[in-house]
This record gives C-alpha cells, sequence and structure tokens, in this order.
C-alpha cells in the first residue's frame, strides 16, 4: 500500500497529464496512458519494483515526447 502523502502525489500527477493528453489525436491520449500505468503497476507488483516510481514514470512517460509537445530545449 502507498502511503496518503504518494497517492497524493499520483492523484495530482493523473489531474495533469489528463489536462495536458485528454483528446490528443494521435495514440498517446489519456486512455494509453491508463493503459501503460496499468500495465507498469502489474509488472511493478509481479518484479517488485517501487510501486510508486514505476506508476509515476508511466504516467509522466509521454509528456516529454516532443511528438506532442513542444520542446523548450530545442537546439540545445
Amino acid at each position: 500500500m502507498i502511503n496518503p502523502q504518494k497517492e497524493d502525489v499520483i492523484l495530482k500527477t493523473k489531474q495533469f497529464v489528463f489536462q495536458e493528453l485528454n483528446g490528443d489525436a494521435s495514440d498517446h491520449d489519456w486512455w494509453h496512458i491508463v493503459r501503460v500505468a496499468k500495465m507498469a503497476k502489474t509488472i511493478a507488483l509481479k518484479e517488485g519494483a517501487d510501486l510508486f516510481i514505476c506508476e509515476i514514470a508511466a504516467l509522466l512517460h509521454d509528456i516529454a515526447d516532443e511528438k506532442l509537445n513542444k520542446s523548450a530545449e530545442k537546439g540545445l
């Protein structure tokens, strides 16, 4: 079981990612994130990995994708 502080971080992360990717026209919309997070949690439990880290990573994995978001780091 994840502690309440981590649950709050997960909830806020979900809200942020939903706001950013909901309705995206590519295959990288909110429901893609939900599927990836579910799979990440399943694998984390089976492998004994840190569930919090795996879920957060899965939720955020497309946020930095330049195909979906403009990069502020272009040209660096």
